[in-house]
C-alpha cells in the first residue's frame, strides 16, 4: 500500500510540475 502511495504521490507532483513548467517553461521543469 505504502508503495502505491507514493507511486499516486509521485504522479500527482509530476502533474503539478507539468502546469508549472507549462506557465513557467524557462524556471520550471529543468530542475525537477
Amino acid at each position: 500500500m505504502i508503495e502505491a502511495n507514493a507511486d499516486k504521490v509521485e504522479k500527482a507532483i509530476r502533474e503539478a510540475a507539468g502546469q508549472l513548467s507549462d506557465e513557467e517553461e524557462c524556471d520550471v521543469g529543468h530542475s525537477a
